[in-house]
């Protein structure tokens, strides 16, 4: 979220997820790059960076899988270390 300089990517304070705003995206892309989950990709077809919405907390994809392949749950240990990194570069990125 702090690379986007037009203020695009939002996170919801109540459920943690992080949004784009179309409207307000430039495509500069700087978000795939800084994104520390790999999360932020680029469609040439939609022509936008996308980002998994969760769709809006009942991720579908989890929904209809039959293998149980696909699990939606809280972060693990790893990603949480990259939670807090991300956190400290954004301090650090802040103080710049």
């Amino acid at each position: 979220m702090t690379v986007c300089t037009v203020n695009a990517i939002s996170k919801d304070e109540t459920t943690g997820l992080v949004k784009v705003d179309h409207d307000k995206c430039i495509g500069c892309k700087m978000c795939i790059s800084a994104c520390p989950f790999g999360n932020m990709t680029y469609s040439p077809r939609l022509k936008q960076v996308i980002k998994c919405d969760l769709c809006d907390g009942t991720p579908q994809c989890v929904a209809i899988c039959d293998t149980g392949a696909l699990e939606f749950k809280e972060l693990d240990g790893f990603l949480k270390k990259k939670q807090y990194i991300a956190g400290q570069f954004k301090v650090a990125f802040e103080e710049v």
